[in-house]
């Protein structure tokens, strides 16, 4: 006899089929999404820093601003006491007449100025902290233009002698080796700016320069 229609059993295994089956395809268009934003958001978060350590290595030629690469001597934060400040580069290049250049970690970033009073007293990261940059020590310019991601706490410049002991505190001194900085070690932990992103875990970027002239042992 011809069967007419399907058992109840063969639509029950039927649908349970298509039920893992959508199950399925929804767990893997959940990874591949999840997937898609952490890329989204490394790639994000990295072409910031990027331009950030370019800047401050290699300078900025339209702006005629000299990159750490061509510094001969690094310089104090002289308030509230002279020391090196493990939020703040400074530093000379050997041009003529000599030149600083002003870098800076501090909040301010949704204000587009760091808050008073700044630069001297400030000693740490706050919600919306970003990289600064200086000419004359007065006047800072965000380096992220777009407001795209947030330093973490943990960013930082560390300052080296030439046998390799940290120097952060200490006051720089031309007379003593010991307690002059011949490289700096630039640490930006950086999270996005993107609310739909800002539970990502902060991404790391660290690299060291040494300055001219100075001796590496």
């Amino acid at each position: 006899m011809d069967r007419k229609g399907y058992t109840l059993i063969e639509v029950l295994i039927a649908a349970a089929i298509l039920v893992i089956v959508i199950s399925l395809a929804t767990l893997m268009f959940v990874k591949a999404e999840k997937m898609n934003q952490i890329i989204r958001y490394e790639s994000s978060v990295s072409n910031v820093v990027d331009g950030m350590l370019n800047e401050i290595i290699y300078g900025n030629n339209s702006l005629n601003i000299q990159g750490l690469s061509n510094a001969n001597s690094f310089s104090y934060i002289p308030s509230p006491s002279p020391s090196l400040s493990p939020y703040y580069l400074v530093y000379s290049t050997p041009s003529s007449p000599a030149q600083s250049y002003y870098y800076a970690i501090a909040p301010g970033l949704n204000s587009g100025q760091p808050p008073p009073p700044f630069p001297t007293l400030y000693t740490g990261t706050g919600t919306d902290t970003t990289l600064w940059q200086s000419t004359n020590g007065s006047n800072w310019t965000s380096l992220d233009f777009n407001k795209k991601i947030i330093l973490q706490p943990g960013s930082g410049f560390q300052y080296y002698n030439c046998y390799n002991n940290l120097l952060n505190g200490l006051v720089l001194s031309d007379s003593a080796p010991y307690d002059t900085a011949t490289y700096v070690q630039i640490i930006l932990r950086a999270g996005s700016n993107d609310p739909a992103l800002s539970k990502m875990l902060p991404q790391n970027y660290e690299t060291s320069v040494r300055i001219k002239n100075k001796p590496s042992f």
